[in-house]
């Protein structure tokens, strides 16, 4: 999938996030273009043309080995410097899987 030319509306600051390729865990965008699963490590684009081209970097061939379907995460900078992000969906996806390790409840 071709990544969208467009950063998230009013977002000032964002991150690319997707999930990872064989595991399916949630991982963010380093500055090194690897990935990882701490939102602290994930590499900020500050404004919108700084979102697509971070977008535009993580939608490469390379990376679709890794992830599936990569996009862009509004995030405000709380305590400080840690990047937390401002959608429900994405606060959600951050504190991990919501599925029981075993059949049945």
């Amino acid at each position: 999938m071709a990544a969208p030319n467009k950063a998230a509306k009013g977002s000032k600051l964002q991150v690319v996030t997707s999930n990872h390729l064989l595991t399916g865990d949630v991982v963010f965008m380093r500055p090194d273009e690897t990935w990882g699963h701490d939102i602290n490590e994930a590499e900020i684009a500050d404004g919108n043309e700084a979102a697509v081209a971070l977008l535009e970097r993580a939608s490469t061939k390379e990376h679709q080995a890794v992830v599936v379907d990569p996009y862009l995460c509004a995030v405000e900078i709380v305590e400080g410097e840690k990047p937390y992000p401002k959608h429900y969906r994405e606060k959600m996806r951050i504190t991990g899987p919501s599925h029981r390790e075993y059949p049945g409840f």
